[in-house]
C-alpha cells in the first residue's frame, strides 16, 4: 500500500501522553533523549532545519543540562523553545505511533512561530509569550510555493495560492535590493543594508531578504489573507469580509478578488490560510496594508538566523561593536535579540518594528537630491 502520507495537522495540547512530564524526576537532557529515541528515523522539518532522533540524541548527549537550551539553537540554527518542542514532540509521536521512517511533518517558519515552537517576538518584547499548545490546530501540509510554474489567480477568483503571483516582489535577492534606490532615487537604504547583510553573512549566519519594494494591492491581498484566516465563526468571516471590501473601495485598491468563494466559512477561512501562507505572511495590520512603508521602498523583511556566539559589526557611521551572543538566553537571531537591534538601529539608521518579526524601516533622510519618497 505504500507509505502513509503525511497528516495535514496535528491537534495540539500540553497533556503529556507520550513523554515524561516536567517535574517526573528526570531532566531535560534525559526527556530530550527519550524523545529522540522515540522519533526514531521519523524526520521534522522545522523551519526548514530537519530533526530526526539521531540529532535530538547528539545534542542531549554532548550538553551540559545547564546549556541545552543554547546546545539545541547552535545545533539546528534556529530560536528553538525546548520547552515547547517537548511539548510538540509529545503530540507528534502521539499522533503518529509506529509510522514509518519516511515520514515527515513539515513545519514552516511562520507556523512554527505562531504556536511557539520557534521564539515568537511576544517572548522578547512583549507582555503575553507565545505557549506551545494553546493556539489549537498546527497545520502540518506542505504549503504551495511561489514558483514561477504556479499559476497566477485569475479576476474574480476566490483566496488561493495563485494571488501571490499577481503583483509579485522581484524573483531574486539582488533585484529587491536593486528595487530600492529604483523606488527611492537614493542608494543610502540598498548600500546600509548590504552592508550589514555582507558582515552577518560572512561571520557565518543565515541571511534572506524576503521582501523590499511591494505594490500596495499586493499588501492588501497578504493582509487580507492573513485576516480571513484568523476568523472563528460564521458571523466574524461576514464581518471580515465586509471590512476587506470596504478597505478596498477607501483604499481605491483595483483587486478583483472573491474573498467569499463557494462553501461555507470554513472553507473561506482553509482557502485563506492557503494563501497566507503561500505568501509566508507572519503578522500583518490594517495600517500597514494600507501605508506600508514597503509601497515607497523605505522598509525591508529582513531574517538573520543562527549567528555566531560572537558578532562583530563595523557600521556605516564608523562606530565598531562585538555582541556576546553566547549565554543561555540568546536566541542567535537578529530580530529577537535587543542589544543587536539596538545599536543596528543607531549606527545604520533602521528601526526595527519589535513585534513584527521581520520587519525593519529606514529612518535615515535621503540624499538631498529631492528624489527621495517617503511614507
Amino acid at each position: 500500500m505504500g507509505s502513509p502520507a503525511p497528516l495535514d495537522a496535528i491537534v495540539t495540547d500540553r497533556v503529556w501522553d507520550v513523554l515524561p512530564p516536567p517535574g517526573s524526576g528526570l531532566s531535560e537532557k534525559d526527556r530530550l533523549r527519550i524523545a529522540a529515541d522515540r522519533l526514531g528515523d521519523r524526520r521534522i522539518l522545522l523551519a526548514g532545519v530537519e530533526i530526526d532522533g539521531n540529532r535530538l540524541r547528539a545534542v542531549a548527549v554532548s550538553s551540559p543540562e545547564a546549556l541545552l537550551t543554547p546546545s539545541v539553537r547552535e545545533a539546528f540554527g534556529r530560536p528553538i523553545d525546548v520547552p515547547d518542542l517537548m511539548a510538540f514532540l509529545d503530540d507528534a509521536l502521539r499522533t503518529e505511533p509506529g509510522r514509518p521512517a519516511d515520514r515527515v511533518l513539515v513545519i514552516p517558519g511562520g507556523r512554527a512561530r505562531r504556536h511557539g515552537l520557534l521564539l515568537h517576538p511576544q517572548d522578547v518584547f512583549g507582555s503575553e509569550p507565545r505557549l506551545y499548545g494553546t493556539r489549537g490546530v498546527l497545520p502540518t501540509d506542505r504549503p504551495v510555493e511561489q514558483r514561477s510554474d504556479l499559476p497566477a489567480a485569475a479576476d474574480g477568483d476566490p483566496p488561493g495560492p495563485g494571488w501571490a503571483m499577481r503583483y509579485p516582489n522581484p524573483s531574486s535577492e539582488e533585484d529587491r535590493l536593486r528595487a530600492l534606490a529604483v523606488r527611492t532615487g537614493d542608494p543610502g537604504f540598498e548600500s546600509r543594508l548590504r552592508r550589514l547583510i555582507e558582515q552577518l553573512r560572512r561571520q557565518g549566519a543565515s541571511v534572506w531578504v524576503n521582501s523590499t519594494v511591494r505594490r500596495p494591492e499586493r499588501g492588501y491581498l497578504m493582509w487580507g489573507a492573513y485576516r480571513l484566516a484568523q476568523v472563528d465563526h460564521a458571523l466574524e468571516a461576514q464581518e471580515t469580509v465586509a471590512q476587506l471590501e470596504r478597505a478596498r473601495r477607501e483604499w481605491g485598491i483595483d483587486v478583483s478578488i472573491d474573498w467569499r468563494g463557494p462553501g461555507d466559512w470554513k472553507a473561506m477561512r482553509e482557502r485563506a490560510r492557503a494563501m497566507a501562507e503561500t505568501y509566508a505572511v507572519v503578522f500583518a495590520t490594517e495600517k500597514g496594508a494600507r501605508s506600508s512603508s514597503h509601497y515607497g521602498g523605505r522598509a525591508v523583511d529582513l531574517v538573520a538566523v543562527d549567528l555566531p556566539s560572537r558578532v562583530e559589526l563595523v557600521a556605516p557611521d564608523g562606530e565598531r561593536e562585538t555582541f556576546d551572543l553566547s549565554g543561555p538566553t540568546e536566541s542567535r537571531d537578529l530580530n529577537l535579540t535587543p542589544a543587536l537591534v539596538e545599536w543596528v538601529e543607531v549606527h545604520f539608521g533602521f528601526r526595527k518594528l519589535r513585534l513584527d518579526y521581520p520587519h525593519w524601516d529606514d529612518v535615515k533622510p535621503p540624499a538631498a537630491s529631492g528624489r527621495g519618497v517617503r511614507d
